[in-house]
């Protein structure tokens, strides 16, 4: 006989499986990091193709795709390249990440590849924190660090205010506020992520995105040009 779950276990599964249902979303950008100011374009298929480029005064500046099995980089100001594994991003983000994990963040979802056990929760009004401790990822847990993770979520307002993740076994961390989010296609959209990453050095952005749109066809190009250099 099946056990039925408890009324902690139901939210838990309910918050780790909000997931918009769409083909494709788009975005402009707002972006402040390192005290400056830029504007950006984010593309994205569902589960498939992540697009960004950004730039400033209307030069784009850098563009980045994510694919399921690789990163690419293009940085126009220092004209060099990037073509290869999700290790790219480990220096930025301070622990190893998947495609997956960055369009949860990208979208105020959960990390659907990781366990849902092992939690507790801390209800504070309408936002109830659930802590996981030593959080496995189910699908490859030989490569990816356990995370010790908190996600406070609104229960009034179904959605996701913070993630905050610390890995397991150093001092890297990352601490993401959604402040706001878009109602669109019959879900919520975050429309402003404050961002805070340490790893060795404390890394902070402010990402507000505007005129979202759903199902939409939309270019992913990406070519490089002669005479950059790979960045190894």
């Amino acid at each position: 006989q099946k056990r039925v779950l408890t009324e902690e276990e139901l939210l838990v599964s309910f918050v780790h499986g909000i997931s918009p249902v769409f083909s494709s979303y788009g975005a402009k950008l707002d972006v402040e990091y390192g005290g400056m100011s830029y504007s950006g374009t984010l593309r994205l298929i569902r589960d498939s193709v992540i697009w960004i480029s950004v730039g400033k005064f209307g030069f784009e500046g850098a563009r980045l795709m994510l694919k399921r099995d690789n990163v690419l980089f293009l940085n126009k100001i220092n004209r060099e390249y990037f073509v290869g594994g999700y290790d790219f991003l480990y220096g930025l983000m301070g622990f190893r990440v998947n495609f997956d994990m960055v369009q949860a963040l990208l979208l105020g979802e959960d990390f659907s590849d990781f366990d849902t056990t092992g939690f507790r929760i801390e209800p504070k009004g309408d936002v109830v924190n659930i802590i996981f401790n030593s959080r496995v990822n189910l699908k490859d847990s030989s490569r990816f660090a356990k995370l010790n993770q908190q996600l406070f979520f609104n229960k009034k307002l179904k959605w996701i205010e913070r993630n905050y993740v610390e890995v397991v076994g150093s001092k890297n961390k990352l601490d993401v506020y959604y402040s706001s989010y878009l109602p669109l296609g019959g879900y919520n959209f975050p429309k402003n992520m404050n961002i805070v990453a340490f790893s060795g050095k404390t890394l902070k952005a402010t990402i507000r995105f505007e005129k979202q749109k759903l199902n939409e066809k939309f270019d992913f190009p990406f070519s490089i040009p002669k005479g950059y250099d790979l960045i190894k």
